[in-house]
């Protein structure tokens, strides 16, 4: 292992330590809060859209790995529908607000894609993330880049049904 992997693998270890705390942080209860589910959920897609720009650049130049992206896509967000489901909400008794526990299978999940991703490209280039030359592109690595979708799919089908059974509950409590 050279310095520079040397180098990537710590980050990606203290990545995966910061992850780690934010799964726990959400095996907690905590209430919905639209806004802050909203801006996070945009903040999200835009860090794996230029993460996309950034890594994935070879996927368009190769159709089956292009082909998939509809596939992944759909994917995440049919597994987001699924996870927001597992979720427990609660309203409480006394504030009248809306509560949900059961995020630390969606992290977990996210966390799995993304260990995938740049498992797949470890392996392939030897680097967590540069590409490498163009010449070293191909399907499997261009596939690494397809779990940008799924990720994105994930992020916005749990934003979206949060946000809905939200606005369900705040519907129940105004009529």
């Amino acid at each position: 292992m050279t310095n520079a992997q040397a180098s990537q693998l710590i980050v990606l270890v203290i990545v995966a330590v910061f992850i780690g705390f934010a799964v726990m942080r959400r095996i907690r209860p905590q209430p919905v809060r639209p806004d802050r589910l909203i801006r996070g959920a945009v903040i999200i897609l835009v860090v794996i859209g230029l993460g996309l720009f950034g890594t994935g650049t070879g996927i368009i130049s190769d159709p089956p790995a292009l082909a998939l992206v509809p596939v992944f896509a759909a994917a995440g967000i049919g597994l987001g529908y699924f996870l927001v489901r597992t979720m427990t909400f609660w309203t409480d008794q006394g504030t009248g607000e809306l509560w949900m526990r059961g995020g630390a299978l969606f992290a977990l999940i996210l966390v799995a894609t993304i260990v995938l991703r740049f498992g797949i490209r470890f392996v392939l280039v030897g680097s967590f993330g540069s590409a490498g030359p163009p010449t070293q592109h191909g399907f499997v690595q261009d596939l690494s880049a397809d779990f940008l979708f799924l990720s994105l799919g994930l992020w916005a089908a749990r934003a979206y049904f949060i946000y809905q059974r939200h606005r369900q509950h705040v519907g129940a409590a105004a009529g």
